[in-house]
């Protein structure tokens, strides 16, 4: 008997039928798609002004329950749409949310899903082409409690990493020391902690995993605020659930440095925001390094005083394999207004390089004193590229104290114990770990806030926090605070507020924790 097929087209939750016919759905059918583009100038912009950034971040609301083609076969229920970009090379998307029901499979081009799941915030991988195909195919049974909603979609205007003859070429540079090539056994030990980063689907950074007095194995991630913000983005919450780490990132020393994200590295996905203050900004990863990688939980000193000896920064920059910096002489003390951050009075280490340099990427790495310590992260720079490198480090005593909220400074989560401000690296295996911690740091710290503020979310889109090797000189661009994308965060913002979601529910132990985002 041949199966009778419905043509759907959601109107509501009901499922209005359009049309019924007999057999498969029509080759002439036309395809339920979203058309966007790319604005060519918009994109000259962000390649001049943001060199870490290779996507644009595009609002779109599309909810399944009303847009899309919906074909009914037999007891299957099958959704289709489609997404194309004009000019962008790949696409990702945001999912604001997901409910998957039992039995159901979402694919969206080569990512693949199973129900029962449900997500806040998921965004999928970029894939290349300008045109992504989105299929859902459940029980029709279950259609009532499918739900699926997009909020964005991040373009990509050139690869994540640069192309194979610029990525040689930069690796080549004076500026770019492959950090393999040093000998120092601690200086190794220490590079395990780093770990390259892409932000929003739209940016790449570097970050560092982070030990705690506790000494629990917690996967504490400290990178830049920054990274975040100057794609647009104005929500932490959403921001951390974005986060894709490359652990491994390393080539021996000899080899030519390729690209961070390449062949042998381990790719892991998702966090949950814990704090920010100055342009410092501190996440929980949402699982820990696989145990075979033996990677390194920094220890830190974030006493305001000057370092002695050798400093190195260890990072991601041009997103390359692990490189290093380093100067053997004392860092300047450096206070600026950071119009990045909303014209906050930023505290930092600043000096240039003797070895080495740092480049659009490294933007949230650490400065490590002569102990192994983290003392900074960081914030601006000029890169070789613009004659003698400079950079600048946010210093960690500034966000240690910050405003003395939990989700405004760092002590509550690196130092739950209230040991002290210095604390040593370790290392920990699988049998090592202890994920049983309470979620709510024991002692918020309550010192007096900063007068310059910070912590919350910047107002304004800005689009540039490094400094360019066109005269050196920090370009600027400011975005609507009226406009779609930021209505859309500020009211996520309202409804769910970064402050709320920094202090995790109490008694929730952290393996148990697999919510996050909008949950």
């Amino acid at each position: 008997m041949r199966h009778l097929t419905f043509i759907l087209r959601t109107a509501w939750r009901g499922f209005a039928v359009l049309l019924l016919c007999g057999g498969a759905l029509g080759s002439a059918q036309a395809a339920s798609r979203s058309q966007l583009a790319l604005d060519p100038l918009t994109i000259s912009l962000r390649q001049q002004q943001s060199p870490s950034q290779f996507a644009e971040p595009l609002p779109l609301t599309l909810d399944a329950s009303r847009e899309g083609e919906w074909q009914l076969t037999g007891e299957t229920l099958e959704w289709r749409h489609e997404i194309a970009v004009e000019g962008a090379v790949s696409l990702a998307l945001e999912i604001a949310a997901l409910d998957l029901p039992a039995g159901a499979t979402l694919s969206i081009g080569a990512q693949h899903w199973q129900g029962p799941l449900r997500h806040r915030s998921l965004f999928t991988l970029h894939q290349p082409g300008r045109v992504l195909q989105l299929v859902v195919r459940m029980p029709s049974r279950h259609a009532q409690t499918f739900v699926l909603q997009l909020a964005e979609v991040q373009a990509g205007y050139r690869e994540a990493s640069a192309s194979a003859a610029t990525l040689v070429a930069k690796a080549a540079s004076a500026c770019t020391v492959n950090a393999a090539c040093n000998s120092d056994a601690a200086l190794q030990q220490w590079a395990a902690s780093v770990v390259a980063l892409t932000v929003g689907n739209s940016a790449t950074c570097t970050g560092t995993l982070m030990n705690n007095s506790q000494g629990d194995g917690r996967p504490y991630l400290l990178t830049a605020k920054h990274c975040y913000t100057t794609t647009g983005g104005a929500d932490p919450v959403r921001a951390a659930a974005s986060l894709r780490m490359a652990w491994n990132a390393v080539t021996p020393c000899g080899t030519v440095l390729a690209s961070a994200w390449g062949a042998g590295a381990v790719v892991t996905q998702g966090a949950t925001h814990r704090a920010e203050y100055g342009d410092a900004w501190l996440v929980e990863l949402d699982q820990p390094p696989p145990a075979s990688l033996a990677a390194w939980y920094a220890g830190f000193d974030a006493r305001d005083q000057m370092p002695a000896g050798a400093l190195v920064g260890l990072h991601n920059g041009n997103g390359l394999q692990r490189q290093l910096l380093s100067t053997q002489s004392a860092p300047r003390l450096t206070r600026s207004v950071a119009d990045f951050l909303g014209g906050f009075s930023l505290l930092g280490w600043g000096f240039s390089p003797q070895q080495g340099g740092a480049s659009p990427g490294a933007s949230g790495s650490s400065l490590f004193d002569a102990q192994g310590h983290v003392i900074g992260t960081l914030s601006t720079g000029i890169s070789c590229e613009a004659g003698t490198p400079q950079v600048t480090y946010a210093r960690l005593a500034q966000a240690w104290t910050g405003d003395g909220s939990t989700g405004g400074s760092l002590k509550p989560w690196l130092d739950p114990t209230n040991a002290g401000s210095t604390l040593g690296g370790k290392s920990f295996s699988a049998a090592t770990i202890v994920p049983t911690t309470p979620d709510v740091p024991t002692t918020p710290n309550v010192s007096s806030p900063s007068a310059a503020g910070g912590g919350g979310s910047v107002g304004w889109t800005l689009l540039l926090a490094w400094l360019l090797a066109a005269g050196g000189r920090s370009l600027r661009s400011i975005a609507s605070p009226n406009s779609p994308i930021n209505s859309r965060a500020a009211e996520c913002a309202r409804s769910h507020p970064a402050r709320a979601q920094s202090v995790p529910p109490a008694n929730r132990p952290w393996p148990a924790r697999c919510a996050r985002g909008l949950h």
